[in-house]
């Protein structure tokens, strides 16, 4: 069983490297040899989600034995590889129940008796972890469902893994001149 401090330390993990991700402008500091490296190698990026998730439960204030670390860097990166696949809308819930977590977790942590604190919300917090996961799995099977009706010949490894979706952002706003693409 996952203790109350072990279970905030994972959704703070989670938190960070959300935060971490968004801020995807910080790769064009990068060399440019780098840079197309890691942007043609859905493997490479991968490996760095889970290096920058595994460093960012590393430096957590509660140490974390090393194999216990491993299984939570691939826990939230499981978790992280599912959000990229919902619909967006499931995307929005499933954060927003991360963040009532993190905030009550954070508010539980600030009592003076917190033993009978977490046995008091212990019913919330597992129905918010409940309501979390549901939102993912939910969502990632809408998803399947809806691209599988958009495609005839729909490959669910290559739509999880992006296999044939090498310009999968490009369609829409093009960000870096303003304009739209048809």
């Amino acid at each position: 069983m996952i203790s109350f401090d072990e279970e905030y330390s994972i959704l703070r993990g989670i938190v960070l490297f959300t935060v971490v991700s968004s801020g995807t402008f910080i790769s064009d500091l990068l060399d440019c040899n780098i840079k197309n490296r890691i942007k043609n190698s859905i493997l490479l990026k991968h490996l760095l989600a889970l290096l920058s998730i595994y460093l960012s439960l590393h430096i957590s204030p509660k140490k974390i034995r090393p194999g216990k670390l491993l299984v939570y860097t691939i826990i939230i990166w499981l978790f992280f590889f599912l959000f990229t696949k919902m619909e967006p809308i499931f995307g929005f819930f499933a954060f927003l129940i991360i963040i009532v977590y993190f905030i009550l977790s954070n508010s539980v942590r600030s009592i003076k008796n917190k033993k009978e604190a977490i046995k008091k919300y212990n019913k919330l917090f597992n129905f918010l972890i409940i309501l979390f996961v549901t939102t993912m799995l939910t969502g990632v099977c809408f998803s399947i469902y809806r691209h599988s009706l958009d495609d005839d010949e729909f490959d669910i490894i290559k739509f999880l893994f992006n296999l044939n979706s090498a310009n999968r952002c490009n369609s829409g706003m093009n960000i870096h001149t303003n304009t739209i693409s048809t």
